[in-house]
């Protein structure tokens, strides 16, 4: 699973609505993918980079330049995996619980959008499938690959 700039920009927008802190999405290379501040895309974030390795919460107390603020940086999981961090800039203690819910719904987005993927991918082949079975003018049973598709898609060719 990617996490994408898109999705990562949604997230931002979303919580940047309801707080008053400015929320980052690191990619897993450490790489801002999404920022309240826009003049951060594509900036290294040092924060993300300890804390992908580390794979915990690392609140943040100095300030590193242009690379990060303070705040805390959290990774993201999907399948066991970091595939990305959210940080929230300002004071670690008061961040840290307002970066966990946005952690968790993060996370259940990106489960969420794998979710429709697949179905999306699955509703596609069926659509193929049935596209090629409307067509076909010859015994279907002889297509051997048109027959192993039907089984993959749990489609019983023999019923009447």
């Amino acid at each position: 699973m990617e996490l994408t700039a898109d999705l990562a920009q949604e997230i931002v927008n979303a919580a940047m609505e309801r707080i008053p802190y400015n929320v980052n999405i690191m990619n897993e290379h450490g790489y801002i993918i999404a920022s309240g501040n826009h003049d951060r895309i594509n900036t290294l974030h040092v924060g993300a980079l300890q804390a992908i390795e580390e794979r915990k919460i690392l609140p943040m107390d100095a300030s590193f330049g242009p690379h990060g603020q303070p705040g805390v940086n959290m990774p993201l999981f999907y399948g066991g995996e970091v595939i990305g961090v959210i940080g929230i800039t300002g004071n670690p203690q008061t961040v840290t619980p307002l970066a966990s819910l946005l952690q968790a719904t993060a996370e259940l987005l990106l489960h969420q959008s794998e979710i429709n993927r697949q179905q999306n991918s699955h509703h596609d082949q069926l659509n193929r499938f049935l596209n090629q079975w409307i067509k076909i003018k010859t015994d279907i049973m002889q297509r051997t690959t048109f027959v192993l598709e039907a089984q993959q898609l749990k489609i019983n060719l023999n019923h009447q």
